[in-house]
């Protein structure tokens, strides 16, 4: 049932896997943006807070949508990872609570997320930049994050009840462990259903002594038919 979720959320097999890749990463972060929307609207934190949960959801649905569907996968890669970049991530750190929050355990997914969305199957000399330039960015970025507030703790959302703050901590940490389990697992789904279909193309080679089992078995059946037509003994 997983596999077959994945596979259509993934799109049609003639898709780059990082195309598929982004669709499902897309459709995993949209559910936990929006349950983190709820879970701040429920638990009445900053209302810019969880606007920009719901906006990022909206994002990350319309990206899904269009990379899915429409095969726009290029333009909406950009947007997302401009959007998670430049703007989720600081009203998140911000409007949250900062170190003291569930933000820190956010970055690790948000790090899963574009390490995925940017690391290609082939590094050329274009990609290779653009990539190392996206983590980059983002780890400036949290940098800036950690000395504004060491700096002026007075912009950072405070808690004033306890029991809130756990609360809120402990299912930011769930829904991080969460997503970024999915993301990974996704990932090594669909590298296991390359793996599979790069043996079911391949014929043994000399060199690493690997074998189409698939290759085998129809040679196999064939020489039984045959065996079977000739009146003759199997010869393997």
């Amino acid at each position: 049932m997983f596999k077959k979720l994945i596979n259509w959320l993934a799109g049609n097999d003639n898709l780059s896997e990082i195309n598929r890749i982004f669709n499902v990463a897309c459709v995993i972060g949209g559910l936990f943006c929006f349950l983190s929307g709820i879970e701040c609207l429920l638990a009445g934190l900053s209302p810019v807070l969880v606007a920009s949960n719901f906006l990022y959801t909206i994002v990350l649905g319309m990206a899904f949508f269009f990379s899915r569907f429409r095969n726009d996968f290029k333009f909406w890669r950009i947007i997302s990872i401009f959007t998670l970049i430049f703007i989720y991530t600081p009203v998140l750190w911000i409007f949250n609570g900062g170190i003291n929050s569930a933000a820190p355990y956010f970055i690790l997914l948000f790090g899963s997320f574009l390490t995925i969305l940017t690391v290609t199957r082939k590094e050329t000399k274009a990609n290779l930049p653009v990539s190392s330039m996206v983590i980059g960015f983002f780890v400036i970025i949290v940098c800036l994050l950690v000395f504004l507030e060491f700096k002026r703790p007075d912009l950072i959302y405070r808690y004033t009840d306890s029991n809130i703050h756990m609360i809120d901590v402990m299912v930011g940490v769930v829904f991080a462990s969460l997503g970024n389990s999915l993301i990974l697992m996704a990932f090594l789904h669909m590298y296991y259903r390359q793996l599979d279909k790069a043996e079911e193309l391949a014929i043994r080679d000399s060199l690493t002594n690997l074998y189409n089992h698939l290759y085998v078995v129809q040679r196999l059946t064939e020489e039984i038919e045959r065996a079977d037509r000739n009146k003759s003994s199997l010869s393997i």
